[in-house]
């Protein structure tokens, strides 16, 4: 592998919500604390998981609960900064048949993390 691997833990809590008009109640919020570990497998490419717990309420009903663990890959393109990010993962409701998803990103480090 050459070098030494890296593992990095992340803490990540995204906030949301929504409404039709400034005026108006709000209409939808979420909360997803969300816990990323990441290990580098070999200089240009990490693998990553991720666990999510996202709090959920809608106008006018109770609170919902969904976990989710996702896996997926962080290939670092040459030294340009950029990322390509694939990922799959599963996911549960209270009550709910599990949640299939997958999904593919594209990021930027300008710092030069993909080096």
């Amino acid at each position: 592998m050459g070098g030494s691997s890296k593992t990095l833990a992340a803490l990540y809590i995204p906030v949301g919500t929504y409404f039709e008009n400034i005026s108006d109640k709000i209409d939808y919020f979420q909360i997803q604390p969300t816990m990323i570990l990441t290990r580098q497998i070999k200089k240009k490419l990490d693998i990553l998981g991720s666990t999510v717990l996202a709090i959920s309420k809608v106008r006018d009903s109770d609170i919902n609960v969904f976990i989710a663990q996702n896996i997926g890959i962080d290939l670092h393109l040459k030294n340009t900064g950029f990322s390509l990010r694939p990922e799959i993962g599963v996911g549960i409701g209270e009550g709910s048949n599990p949640l299939y998803q997958y999904g593919i990103g594209l990021s930027y480090a300008p710092s030069g993390y993909s080096k």
